[in-house]
């Protein structure tokens, strides 16, 4: 293989990984998020822009096309 191969192979799998890893700390980030302090509308901004950054990181398929919604 050449060297171009396996900087192919060694993104994909440390890509993976870390996209893995993302996703895991979006969500702990999700479920620990609390209104507190915040405005009804700065909360839901706050947890729709982790949704947004977990929706674009995560790699779950749908079962229907509602599920997208």
């Amino acid at each position: 293989k050449t060297a171009r191969d396996m900087r192919i192979i060694l993104e994909q799998m440390y890509g993976q990984k870390k996209r893995k890893v993302r996703v895991y700390q979006l969500m702990k980030d999700v479920y620990a998020l609390r209104q507190g302090d915040l405005s009804i509308a700065d909360f839901y901004a706050a947890l729709k822009s982790k949704w947004e950054d977990l929706d674009y990181h995560s790699d779950l398929t749908w079962s229907s096309s509602q599920d997208q919604m």
